[in-house]
């Protein structure tokens, strides 16, 4: 039996109610420890008292850091681990020192890997590891399992800070970036991945991947990454760093590493910041084996200026058969070097491209199309002499707001914002925002509240479901819905009517979340339009895992949340692209957009929609029609009489009138090109070119097809601005 050393402590859950003496085996070794003083039953309580560091080499290595040994079993932590720690730690699993890939052949699982894990397992969509502002050193991670969990170093300055995972397994099914560093402001970092494996990890369509890092040093080797849904790189999904990472040279390695049988937007993707005076990037002993699908580079450097570089050395790259991109793709600086040498490709149309810098000038007004006819799916023409007559008497007397569709608070009761709703209002006027929909969870009792403003907030509330359906796994068929209202007393009504809430009454009362087969659901959503209310489909993508559009419908004029937490993240591209699949399946969905915010207020996810007056009640009433847009900027749409989000027979001669005008504000970026995409159900009709600077009018000549909508996108850089509601054609 040991007795523990010097720096070293243990944490188990199985410590729990024990007092004096405690011992346990770790990898094998007999330990013991004194509960309160080396043992504890919590991680944060072991946190919390770790000082000092070990006397000697433990385990055949030298520490800088106080250790905390971790011996196998489940350790939940539920949100996060926020005591802040008086400094970094080393944190060994039954794993620690032993990789879980075989060596020489990263594909297989290391047999000599211990049986009993030791597994950190957070919750859904949480679970995190946090390393407080003010914590010096190096926090490191050895031998852990991470199912649900993720890593975040929140320090933006230190000297010689530092985050490392060694032998780590990633599982699970989060939907955030799994290891993540703030910003720093000053300071330095390195961050290491060491023998890692991701093998069928479960990552929805939401913004995240393996690695988001503001460092000086950033260090990948021998990691395996497989049968996964996406991999972001070492960006975001803009392709952004965290601002910060930047001052003096910057290295990236990523070494002796094997990405395989993946469909990972971007593949994996470089960008440095402008701000460095130098970096180097270096892909050493790498494959890339069907990781990217069609049309994606495997790689993607972005170097900004002459005074960084790239070596890529005995490397891999096998695309799918019809890769319509080069294995490696530049953007930046012409200037920057990229050496290669033993690089092989097969499937990809070649080796090495480079992307010209953004476009900066468009014409100020639309007109003609910018893309021949071959490119377009659906090709229509422009009507020069466009009558916009009917387009505004419908909108005559209508005015453009901006607001957002799904936000939450801290009410009180059953509430899990962060913001107090006084607060909260007074954030949405210094943003300049015109709504919000409320929609605190299990209770009434927020619309009832006397610093409620009828004039700014929409009466609404967010439930959650499991579909009860033959064939469908539970997982499946998680989901959020929204229910918004023209009046606060209309949710008793839908109480009153689905007894299967269990709502406890009263306006201090609150319900469950009941299961629903769809038929149910389907119910609940007609119900509440019928009041007058609106019901939608809260971040699809992002909470059910299916890849049948079909499972994502109930019945027509329930909106999709396609732009969901930002304009220009991977979910709402995801949303997006499952939205347009249900059109083109004849499913007449709505969409809007929204932040889903449980902080501050913002501006990053908005709802256009044109109204007679300042009033939830009034914005709703457009909203639930489908008269609106997600996006932040104003679309106005007709054809003959029928307004977006309404219908009417097909017949020769008409015209689809199109109006775009008041930008919200923040959303309007000087010298940027802008794009406007007429899409019908058989794909791309027109495309046409505008700076934004004033209004823009279009009209296209209307063919026999079931809809017509339209998308604003910023061209300059890739990112969606707008999207319509259709106009159906019976």
């Amino acid at each position: 039996m040991n007795d523990m050393p010097k720096g070293l402590y243990a944490v188990s859950a199985g410590f729990a109610g024990r007092t004096g003496e405690i011992d346990f085996t770790f990898q094998g070794a007999h330990f013991t420890g004194r509960m309160g003083e080396t043992a504890f039953a919590t991680l944060e309580e072991a946190a919390m008292a770790a000082e000092g560091i070990p006397e000697a080499a433990f385990m055949g290595r030298s520490y800088d850091t106080p250790v905390i040994l971790m011996p196998a079993g489940v350790y939940s932590f539920g949100r996060a681990l926020e005591t802040p720690l008086p400094r970094a730690l080393t944190l060994l699993g039954e794993g620690a020192g032993i990789s879980p890939n075989m060596a020489g052949n990263i594909r297989m699982a290391n047999p000599d890997r211990p049986a009993a894990e030791t597994v950190l397992e957070g919750s859904f969509y949480f679970g995190t590891i946090v390393t407080p502002e003010g914590t010096e050193g190096c926090l490191t991670l050895d031998g852990l399992m991470l199912h649900n969990t993720r890593v975040y170093d929140a320090r933006t300055q230190g000297e010689e800070l530092g985050l490392t995972l060694r032998n780590c397994i990633f599982t699970g099914e989060l939907t955030a970036t799994l290891v993540r560093t703030a910003a720093l402001a000053e300071g330095s970092r390195r961050v290491r991945l060491e023998d890692c494996r991701l093998d069928g990890f479960d990552a929805l369509d939401a913004e995240g991947g393996l690695l988001f890092a503001s460092a000086s040093e950033i260090t990948m080797e021998r990691i395996y990454f497989a049968h996964t849904k996406k991999f972001l790189g070492l960006t975001d999904y803009g392709r952004n760093l965290p601002a910060g990472a930047a001052g003096g040279r910057v290295s990236v390695t990523v070494k002796d590493c094997l990405f395989e049988a993946c469909e990972t937007v971007h593949g994996l993707t470089v960008a440095l910041p402008e701000d460095i005076a130098s970096a180097c990037v270096r892909i050493e002993g790498c494959a890339f084996h069907q990781f990217v699908p069609e049309g994606e580079p495997a790689v993607t450097l972005c170097l900004p200026h002459e005074g960084c570089c790239a070596q890529i050395k005995d490397v891999e790259f096998a695309g799918r058969q019809r890769q319509k991109a080069t294995a490696v793709l530049t953007a930046g600086c012409r200037e920057a070097k990229v050496a290669m040498e033993d690089v092989r490709v097969t499937s990809f149309d070649g080796t090495l491209s480079y992307k010209p810098p953004r476009r900066t000038q468009a014409p100020d007004c639309v007109g003609e199309a910018v893309w021949p006819k071959d490119r377009l799916e659906d090709p229509h023409e422009a009507v020069r002499e466009g009558d916009f007559t009917q387009l505004e008497a419908l909108y005559s007397g209508r005015y453009a707001f901006h607001g957002d569709m799904h936000t939450h608070t801290d009410s009180g009761g059953t509430s899990d914002g962060a913001t107090p709703l006084a607060e909260f209002v007074r954030q949405l006027k210094a943003l300049d925002l015109d709504f919000a929909a409320v929609v605190d969870h299990r209770q009434m009792r927020h619309m009832f509240l006397p610093e409620w403003d009828d004039t700014l907030l929409i009466y609404g509330t967010e439930p959650g479901t499991v579909i009860v359906e033959e064939g469908r796994a539970p997982r499946s068929s998680q989901m959020h819905y929204v229910m918004l209202f023209q009046h606060p007393t209309d949710l008793a009504r839908v109480m009153a009517a689905f007894p299967e809430f269990a709502y406890t009454g009263g306006l201090e009362g609150h319900f469950s979340y009941p299961t629903f087969t769809p038929e149910r659901l389907a119910e609940l959503a007609r119900f509440v339009r019928g009041l007058g209310g609106a019901f939608s489909h809260a971040h699809p993508k992002q909470l059910m895992a299916s890849d049948n559009p079909l499972d994502f419908y109930f019945t027509d004029a329930v909106m999709l949340e396609t732009i969901n937490a930002d304009a220009d993240s991977y979910g709402t591209a995801q949303n997006l692209k499952l939205w347009d699949a249900l059109l083109r399946m004849g499913k007449r969905v709505h969409t809007v957009g929204c932040s889903d915010t449980h902080g501050a207020a913002t501006d990053r996810a908005l709802t256009t929609v044109y109204a007679r007056e300042r009033k939830g009640a009034a914005y709703l009433r457009e909203i639930r029609e489908g008269d609106c847009a997600a996006g932040a900027v104003g679309i106005k749409m007709a054809i003959a009489g029928a307004r977006m989000g309404g219908s009417l027979p097909y017949r020769d001669g008409l015209t689809l009138a199109i109006e775009l005008n008041d930008f919200f504000r923040p959303a309007f970026l000087q010298d940027t090109v802008y794009g406007l995409k007429v899409y019908t159900d058989r794909g791309l009709a027109y495309a046409t070119e505008f700076s934004g600077q004033t209004p823009q009018r279009l009209a296209i000549a209307v063919k026999r097809r079931s809809y017509y909508r339209v998308e604003v996108t910023n061209e300059s850089d890739g990112f969606i601005v707008g999207i319509s509601n259709p106009i159906w054609l019976d």
